[in-house]
């Protein structure tokens, strides 16, 4: 008799227990709400601490946030967002913190000079033009109130092997059973709740990241030759992804900004070559004639084009890798770029 009755407590219990966290998700949960994100693969609420000791930070830790429309930033609802970054990991910047990213620091930039311009990070690691194209479709319609003065694209990198970055450049996932898990992960708020105390715990044996040093560089006296011609069907496909990115910003009511893309890993010191390794200069080249491509359909289409690559001061110890920036780099990119869009924003 007694078993009956504590199968019959124990069942009750379960009950309420399924009852009530069916209450919460339909109170704090995204699951009703006409813009939910469903299964788009934007991460969204999210807090990582990582350790990034090794670039000089006195405590050593960065925080890395993304807001519940999955944006980088300092501001208080999307419709006070004037510039709207758009990239891979380049601008994402994972493991640099909240205040020291370039987009950050391009903000605080404005700020000190007595305007208030709001710089919004939506970069997404991986992702190349392709993926871009895709946001535009899929997640920005989804932002209540998005409607940027200026979009500012800083691409490029990833466009070069853009079959390697297929995977990160597909939003919605293909299969059932990952459209059901990024739909939980987006719309549950008992999983977010389950990542902000994951996140909390994570401070507490924070990993260390970044343990490779900056690229080291030395005199290359070779000067390896590009094929260029094997880059045609490339180079036109990524022109005609470039172009429609345009059209999208001004059907947004926006107007694009493109930026160019330079890596850590080859210099020109005193008129000589310096690199990491020959392969290196040949991928500085190949480089260099996506960041031709991206001013050439910049300035066809009108757009406000910016030369970062050809134009800005950075060393290897601005760089973590032979593509992304340190605080240091990323601090120097932020100054720079006010410094070309400044005028945009009078007093």
């Amino acid at each position: 008799m007694w078993f009956r009755r504590a199968c019959s407590v124990m069942a009750w219990n379960g009950l309420l227990l399924v009852v009530g966290l069916l209450v919460i998700e339909a109170i704090f949960g995204g699951w009703l709400s006409p813009g939910g994100f469903g299964a788009l693969h934007i991460p969204r609420n999210v807090t990582l601490r990582h350790d990034v000791t090794n670039q000089g930070r006195p405590t050593g830790i960065a925080i890395y946030r993304r807001d519940q429309w999955g944006l980088r930033g300092a501001f208080e609802t999307p419709d006070r967002i004037d510039v709207l970054a758009v990239g891979g990991s380049t601008t994402n910047e994972l493991y640099v913190d909240d205040r020291l990213t370039w987009t950050a620091v391009l903000q605080q930039q404005f700020a000190a000079a007595g305007k208030k311009v709001v710089v919004a990070n939506a970069g997404i690691d991986g992702h190349s033009t392709v993926g871009h194209l895709n946001s535009f479709d899929l997640w920005f319609p989804r932002v209540p109130g998005l409607k940027p003065k200026f979009v500012l694209f800083y691409v490029g990198i990833n466009d070069v092997q853009v079959e390697e970055h297929v995977r990160y450049d597909v939003i919605v996932p293909k299969g059932v059973w990952q459209k059901f898990r990024r739909t939980v992960s987006n719309e549950s708020a008992l999983n977010s709740a389950f990542r902000t105390l994951r996140g909390m715990l994570r401070a507490k044996r924070a990993r260390l990241i970044y343990l490779d040093n900056p690229p080291v560089v030395a005199p290359i006296d070779a000067n390896p030759s590009l094929d260029k011609s094997a880059y045609d069907v490339r180079i036109t496909q990524y022109a005609a992804r470039l172009k429609l990115l345009a059209a999208k910003v001004a059907a947004m009511g926006a107007r694009p900004i493109f930026v160019t893309q330079r890596r850590g890993d080859a210099f020109t010191i005193a008129g000589r070559n310096h690199a990491t390794n020959s392969t290196a200069l040949v991928n500085r080249q190949i480089q260099n004639l996506f960041n031709a491509t991206t001013m050439r359909v910049c300035r066809a289409v009108q757009a406000i084009c910016i030369d970062l690559a050809g134009e800005i001061k950075l060393s290897t110890k601005d760089f973590t890798d032979p593509i992304h920036t340190n605080i240091s780099g990323s601090r120097k990119i932020g100054e720079y770029l006010y410094g070309r869009l400044k005028s945009l924003f009078p007093e």
